[in-house]
């Protein structure tokens, strides 16, 4: 009977049996077993351990079905990964590009389409483009583009496309993101400190209620008075509730 030898040990490549490591994608590089220039490469080892990278459409003619449906589904998620990074990328540029050029926000204005208004430009950058859904932002992105080629010129294009002029726009971008977020935050805390002194000063207005009702029969409401009056002004009570306090 006649021993059927993997292609890949024909080729010198190793020993069989083979199996799939990981897949990248990266600069030009020549299979090991074809030798055509590729930047998909599968990473495949052999019995001893020896590893070597091929192109996907090798794998797929050795006949070993188990490293072909290994290799198949590596390709689709590294395929997948790259997809949401090229999108992440387009998006992030047209984000990067509206607020690098303020100017495109009046001819998005005209399409009316985007219901856009000229003071809506930071919560268009900071939230549509930022919290949107990515079908939604990615056709948001074309469209800016679209506008960026018509009111932009040639070198402002070029220029924004540097590394280092789109990079100074990211990082003044999220810095601004970033006090916003900060600024949000001393709010917060502030509104927070009012809140206690208020309270505070609701409990010790109310303290000599409270107690007498604490000494009443502790029904239901009774006891909702109690808590509510330990937070809310007495102007917040209903008609009934205040015809309880008025017999007190």
């Amino acid at each position: 009977m006649e021993t059927i030898v993997h292609k890949f040990e024909l080729a010198g490549l190793g020993t069989a049996p083979f199996a799939f490591e990981y897949a990248t994608h990266g600069d030009w590089s020549n299979c090991n077993f074809c030798s055509t220039e590729i930047k998909e490469k599968c990473y495949v080892s052999d019995a001893n351990g020896k590893m070597f990278f091929v192109g996907n459409e090798c794998i797929n003619h050795t006949g070993d079905t188990g490293l072909i449906n290994t290799a198949k589904e590596h390709i689709r998620e590294l395929r997948k990964k790259m997809r949401h990074e090229r999108e992440e990328k387009q998006i992030n540029d047209a984000r990067f590009l509206l607020y690098g050029y303020p100017r495109l926000i009046d001819a998005i204005d005209a399409d009316t389409e985007l219901h856009l208004r000229r003071d809506t430009l930071d919560k268009f950058v900071h939230e549509r483009m930022l919290y949107g859904g990515v079908t939604y932002k990615l056709g948001i992105a074309k469209k800016v583009w679209a506008k960026a080629e018509t009111v932009l010129n040639e070198e402002e294009i070029a220029h924004f496309r540097q590394a280092n002029v789109r990079e100074n726009i990211e990082w003044k971008y999220n810095e601004e993101i970033r006090l916003a977020k900060v600024e949000e935050e001393r709010q917060r805390e502030e509104r927070n400190k009012e809140w206690q002194a208020k309270r505070l000063q609701i409990l010790e207005d109310n303290a000599d209620i409270i107690k007498i009702l604490e000494g009443m029969n502790q029904s239901p409401f009774v006891s909702s008075m109690v808590s509510q009056l330990k937070i809310c002004d007495i102007k917040t009570f209903s008609p009934r509730q205040r015809e309880v306090l008025s017999d007190i």
